[in-house]
């Protein structure tokens, strides 16, 4: 740790650090390998590359794994935005608890991680803190078009809570 702001910051992700993501590491190499085996693959088996025949044991893929596995994902939520025991970011002013000054506005922030690619919400999560930092009041919420103040759809511009789609038989019976 530097407090010099022009010294780039050391990012440790922990990787491999935890008891599962080694089993897991492990057991996918496993897997890979005796799916690989089957006679399926047979006539596209030109030996086994990487991590190699000779990485046998689990501290060996481990080992192979240290020296060449990256991460596919954006670094997220390692510093998570809430209320709860866990938060380290307050929501309301994107400030870490109990730092004063300190701002986070990255993914970093989420507490879990999308099903996605992580930049359109980081996009909105910066939207957002900009507007806070900012002191610029939030735009009031709007009525999406086409649904109703209960917050169902409009069908020809009546309410509708339930659809009975019982009677509504198939595109065979109406010919």
């Amino acid at each position: 740790m530097s407090r010099d702001p022009a010294a780039h910051p050391e990012i440790v992700i922990n990787f491999l650090t935890g008891t599962k993501d080694k089993a897991r590491w492990v057991e996918a190499i496993r897997r890979a390998r005796a799916l690989l085996g089957q006679p399926a693959f047979a006539h596209l088996d030109a030996g086994e590359t990487l991590p190699g025949p000779d990485v046998d044991t689990d501290e060996e893929i481990l080992d192979w794994v240290r020296r060449t596995a990256r991460t596919g994902y954006h670094l997220a939520c390692s510093a998570r935005m809430g209320r709860g025991p866990d938060a380290v970011v307050d929501p309301d002013t994107m400030l870490v608890h109990g730092l004063e000054g300190l701002a986070v506005v990255d993914a970093s922030v989420m507490p879990s991680l999308t099903n996605a690619n992580t930049l359109a919400p980081t996009m909105m999560i910066a939207e957002k803190a900009a507007d806070i930092i900012l002191g610029n009041t939030p735009l009031p919420a709007e009525e999406p078009e086409g649904t109703t103040s209960a917050g169902g759809p409009a069908v020809n511009g009546a309410d509708v809570t339930h659809l009975d789609h019982s009677r509504a038989g198939s595109a065979a019976d109406r010919g």
